[in-house]
C-alpha cells in the first residue's frame, strides 16, 4: 500500500498520541551475566512472552505477524532502540534480544490502531515508514585522501564549444504496469488472513485439548466404576452356584418327604371299604 493514498487524510500522529520514554542516558553493561536480565528500576527489557503478556496479544502473532511484518520494517530508522542486546550465551555467542520500554510503548499504540481496524492500521505503519525514513547517502560527508598542494598555478577553460538545448518537458505523471510482464496472485489482506488463521488455530487446539480432558476423564470412571462392579459380580457368581447346588439338594429331599407320605396315606386307604355302585337298585 503507497503512503501516497493517505494524503488528504488525518493520519495518526504517533509522536503526538503516544508517549516514548527517552533512553538517551541508557547504556547496556558489557559485563552482563549471562543468566542475569536486566530488570532494575532504571532500565527494563521484555523477552517475547513478556511482551506479548504486557500488550495483551498471542506470542505467535506478535513475533511472526505483527514484528517481522509490520512494525520492524516501519520502524527500523527510529531514533530510539525497541530491542536490545541484553545478554550474550557463552557457549554458542548467541546474543539475546529483548523489547525496550519505547518498544513495549509501540506495541502498545499499534495494537491501538488495529482495534480501530486494519485502515487505521497501516496508517499507522505509513506514518512511520515516512516520519522516521532511512538516512540519505548523499548527505554524508564524503572522506577523501588530502591531496598534495601543487607548485604551480593551473587554470582551465571550457571554451564556447556547446549547444544550450531547452529541458525536455517530462510527463506528469507515470505508469509501472509496462515494466511488469508476470501477473502476481495475492490476498487482500494477508495480516487479518493471519490474525484469524491464529485465532482459529488457537480454539481448534483448545478444543482438542478439552475433547482429550473429557475423554480421560470418562476412562477414569469408567476404570472405577469396573473396580466397583468385579468384585461383586464374583460375589454374585459364588452366590449363584451355591443357590444351585442348595436348590437341587432341597427340591431332591422335598421329593422323598413326599413319596414316602403317600406311601403312608396308600396304607390306610387300603383298609377302606369300598362304597357301593350306582346302578344297584334297593329290594321290593
Amino acid at each position: 500500500m503507497n503512503y501516497q493514498e493517505f494524503q488528504g487524510i488525518e493520519a495518526p500522529d504517533f509522536a503526538a498520541t503516544q508517549y516514548i520514554p527517552d533512553s538517551s542516558g541508557i547504556a547496556v553493561s558489557d559485563q552482563e551475566s549471562e543468566s542475569d536480565r536486566s530488570k532494575s528500576d532504571e532500565y527494563c527489557t521484555w523477552n517475547w512472552t513478556e511482551a506479548a503478556t504486557e500488550v495483551g496479544v498471542n506470542e505467535s502473532t506478535l513475533r511472526k505477524v505483527w514484528w517481522e511484518e509490520a512494525i520492524e520494517p516501519a520502524f527500523r530508522y527510529f531514533p530510539m532502540p525497541l530491542r536490545v542486546v541484553t545478554r550474550t550465551v557463552k557457549r554458542s555467542g548467541r546474543q539475546i534480544e529483548e523489547f525496550t520500554a519505547a518498544g513495549i510503548e509501540v506495541l502498545r499504540a499499534y495494537k491501538a490502531a488495529k482495534e480501530k481496524g486494519d485502515r487505521a492500521a497501516e496508517m499507522f505503519l505509513a506514518e512511520a515508514r515516512a516520519k522516521y525514513p532511512a538516512p540519505d547517502p548523499s548527505t554524508e560527508p564524503v572522506q577523501t585522501q588530502a591531496e598534495k598542494p601543487l607548485n604551480v598555478t593551473i587554470e582551465v577553460e571550457s571554451g564556447n564549444h556547446k549547444i544550450v538545448v531547452p529541458p525536455p518537458v517530462l510527463p506528469q505523471s507515470y505508469s509501472l504496469e509496462g515494466l511488469r510482464h508476470i501477473e502476481s496472485i495475492e490476498i487482500e489482506d494477508p495480516l487479518a488472513l493471519a490474525d484469524q488463521f491464529l485465532e482459529a488455530a488457537d480454539f481448534v487446539q483448545n478444543a482438542m485439548q478439552r475433547d482429550i480432558e473429557q475423554r480421560e476423564q470418562k476412562l477414569q470412571q469408567t476404570r472405577k466404576a469396573k473396580t466397583a462392579i468385579t468384585a461383586k459380580a464374583q460375589e454374585l457368581r459364588l452366590e449363584q452356584r451355591l443357590y444351585r447346588e442348595r436348590a437341587n439338594q432341597v427340591s431332591a429331599a422335598q421329593s422323598e418327604e413326599t413319596q414316602a407320605l403317600q406311601d403312608a396315606l396308600d396304607v390306610l386307604q387300603g383298609l377302606g371299604k369300598p362304597t357301593a355302585t350306582s346302578s344297584s337298585s334297593p329290594a321290593g
